[in-house]
């Protein structure tokens, strides 16, 4: 049986718990409805958020995937995504919808709106660290560690730890991994669970997390 979901590391003796998101603080470039400017984001503590957007003060929350807030007579709410960057950073993404009550309009109107900040990736809350045996799969674009054990009910089951990594480094990946498919390899890693929707690996899966740097487990003997 292979698990992608809500993984008990077995085969580790380790359990990954998943985390909510951090929202960066920092200055966001923002595009409303085609009118950019910044997104500041001051301070996010216990579920309120303070900042700016277009230089007029905001308060609004955040419970840990979305964000809500009200800027003069608007309305809006976005989703929060991230994906590895450069050199342990990470790009994070707002998008979601404004609405705009008009006057003699039945309804509201609505349009969409985007904020992107790059900034240090946190350490996930509870990422751990393991050495992870099993063999190398490339599966088009992507690229795995499938490690098996053997149940006490006698059947094998599959534990698949995704590699997760920046398009610079896949530049380099996709050199240095060809040779290594199919090959028992060990990578001595942290480890975190895929806790949003919207990035490259599915919401629950295992990844790796950080530089992926496998070894050949001939070579280590």
């Amino acid at each position: 049986m292979v698990r992608f979901f809500s993984l008990l590391l077995a085969s580790f003796g380790l359990v990954v718990t998943g985390h909510a998101a951090d929202l960066p603080a920092g200055t966001w470039a923002v595009n409303v409805d085609g009118a950019k400017g910044e997104l500041v984001i001051k301070d996010v503590k216990a579920g309120k958020v303070t900042g700016t957007l277009f230089d007029t003060e905001f308060t609004g929350t955040w419970n840990g995937k979305v964000l809500v807030f009200k800027s003069g007579d608007d309305g809006y709410e976005a989703h929060l995504v991230s994906e590895p960057g450069e050199k342990e950073r990470a790009k994070y993404t707002l998008t979601g919808a404004r609405v705009r009550a008009t006057k003699g309009a039945p309804e509201p109107s609505k349009t969409g709106w985007y904020a992107q900040i790059t900034a240090d990736a946190p350490e996930p809350t509870g990422a751990l660290k393991a050495e992870v045996r099993g063999v190398m799969v490339l599966d088009g674009t992507k690229a795995y560690v499938a490690v098996k054990r053997k149940t006490i009910f006698g059947t094998v089951e599959e534990t698949r730890v995704w590699v997760y990594a920046s398009e610079g480094e896949w530049k380099v990946l996709k050199f240095t991994l060809p040779p290594l498919n199919g090959k028992d390899v060990i990578v001595t890693a942290q480890l975190a669970q895929m806790d949003s929707d919207g990035a490259s690996l599915p919401k629950g899966a295992l990844y790796f997390l950080g530089t992926f740097d496998p070894k050949l487990a001939a070579d280590t003997k």
